[in-house]
């Protein structure tokens, strides 16, 4: 339990003492993807197309909420989450 919301505030942690920090969102429920500041599937391609069709993980990566921290977000698309 608290999987996301350790990751999200440690990446926050690294981020805010100088580390560049990205957060790789794998979640279909994409809940770090939104606590950092991104909306699934409207803030440009997720790690859905990176696994799926190739697509440079570079494509994928936005700036998050704070300097330093970065997102590779989820995509929530409920005929791609899993039972």
């Amino acid at each position: 339990m608290g999987k996301t919301t350790t990751t999200v505030n440690l990446a926050a942690a690294l981020a805010a003492e100088g580390h560049r920090t990205l957060v790789l969102d794998l979640d279909p429920q994409a809940h770090a993807t939104l606590h950092l500041g991104l909306l699934p599937g409207r803030s440009g391609p997720s790690l859905y197309e990176v696994l799926t069709q190739n697509l440079p993980l570079a494509k994928v990566r936005r700036e998050g909420s704070r300097p330093n921290l970065f997102v590779a977000g989820s995509s929530i698309d409920p005929g791609r989450r899993r039972a």
